[in-house]
């Protein structure tokens, strides 16, 4: 599945929270060599920026070893956005941004090279962990600056919920656009039908109460199980549930991994 992870979650989050920057690090610094973004960092092999703040959401994929295959960030416009701070030349209008609460601005998207697959399995949960994430919060449009080279691949997921919001421009290392996504329940649909998935991609954990911490990659895989379940698996772990405290996550019989 893929984590959500929140100012409020972080703390469980660690090492894939520190795995996540060097990613980024190596993918727009190393990789795509993207000068400016280098000069602001103060940390080498880190990447940050002033948008990794408490407001931040990252949407982020974790394999069974607990390693980030993936992750992408996600942040409310009304206070500030990458693209009204830094690209507002890209917009044809610039009302067309309407920066709100409900508008959500999606950036550093990234994959281990290793999870680039031709079947793009990893992108499709992302995307529909972060459209089913940000339902539950109301959000209603995604903003978003991209390289212009994705657009024809970004058309084929997104189909009509997705528009520019003007002309692409050149850049220091190629060319970027700025795009709008519908977020709705259409829009999760398609992302679904595309994927073929029939259970939720995202998994939120609860804050950690009283600092205590637990395992989110085994409570994300006894989701994930649950998740695939049929009735009658349900109904045997309702019933182990109430028979006994459970010493270590009950894992139905026969579930799909």
């Amino acid at each position: 599945m893929i984590h959500i992870v929140t100012h409020a979650n972080r703390a469980l989050y660690g090492p894939q929270l520190e795995e996540m920057h060097r990613l980024r690090w190596q993918f727009y610094i190393e990789q795509r060599k993207w000068a400016r973004l280098r000069e602001i960092q103060t940390v080498e092999g880190v990447e940050r920026d002033e948008y990794d703040d408490e407001q931040a959401v990252y949407v982020m994929g974790i394999d069974d070893d607990g390693r980030v295959t993936g992750s992408m960030r996600l942040r409310p416009t009304d206070q500030n956005s990458l693209v009204a701070d830094h690209f507002p030349h890209l917009l044809d209008d610039p009302a067309s941004l309407r920066p709100g609460p409900d508008v959500w601005e999606i950036t550093r998207i990234v994959r281990k090279p290793e999870n680039r697959s031709k079947d793009h399995a990893l992108r499709f949960a992302m995307n529909t962990a972060m459209i089913e994430m940000a339902l539950a919060r109301g959000v209603k449009r995604f903003v978003a600056t991209a390289d212009s080279f994705l657009v024809p691949q970004t058309r084929l997921l997104w189909r009509h919920k997705f528009r520019p919001l003007g002309l692409p421009a050149p850049y220091a290392e190629g060319e970027v656009i700025a795009l709008d996504f519908d977020c709705d329940e259409e829009s999760l649909r398609m992302v679904r039908e595309a994927a073929g998935f029939v259970a939720p991609q995202a998994f939120e954990p609860m804050p950690p109460f009283h600092d205590r911490l637990y395992d989110v990659v085994l409570a994300a895989k006894v989701a994930h199980k649950l998740a695939h379940a049929d009735p009658d698996q349900l109904a045997a772990f309702a019933a182990w549930l109430e028979v006994r405290e459970p010493a270590a996550p009950f894992i139905p019989e026969g579930a799909a991994t």
